[in-house]
């Protein structure tokens, strides 16, 4: 995957093998400008495994999420050069919150940047509301589904999506 990036001439670079990972990482970046974390790992040929979100405070994110959705930790990364822990939503893909310890705070995007389904809309907006984070109701006829754009601490977009 690596090399096909590389031959495409796209951005990429690798993270040293060790440290509190197990997988060998790289990151590319795509024509638009979004990193790709890309993880070696021994199963499927491809596979999302997340999402990753960047925060300034990867403890007031992860209260965000564990109040609002009622979700925990999976697993804790804290290295020299970043913090980062992995929300548990059950036996879909992951939630990464990661705080740089040496890079500054990107820019925030007006758009969703993870959309997260949940059976428990009414309460998660409640909760929501009660954070006074600031979020929009997205409105369409086609739309068969209630869906909120909320404001994480950090300022991220996320898409809340009621599932039926």
């Amino acid at each position: 995957m690596v090399k096909r990036i590389q031959e495409a001439k796209y951005p990429i670079r690798q993270l040293p093998a060790g440290g509190a990972v197990p997988y060998r990482i790289a990151i590319a970046t795509e024509p638009s400008g979004n990193a790709v974390e890309i993880l070696d790992r021994p199963k499927e040929k491809y596979e999302v495994g997340g999402a990753k979100l960047i925060v300034d405070s990867r403890q007031k994110a992860e209260d965000f999420y564990a109040k609002v959705f009622g979700v925990q930790p999976l697993q804790h990364f804290d290295t020299k050069t970043y913090d980062e822990v992995l929300m548990n939503f059950g036996t879909g893909a992951w939630l990464a919150l990661f705080q740089s310890k040496t890079d500054a705070l990107p820019p925030k995007s007006q758009f969703p940047v993870v959309a997260i389904y949940t059976t428990e809309f009414d309460e998660v907006l409640k909760r929501v509301q009660e954070l006074g984070l600031g979020f929009r109701e997205v409105k369409s006829s086609q739309l068969n589904s209630r869906i909120i754009v909320a404001k994480d601490p950090a300022g991220n977009a996320v898409e809340i999506i009621k599932r039926q």
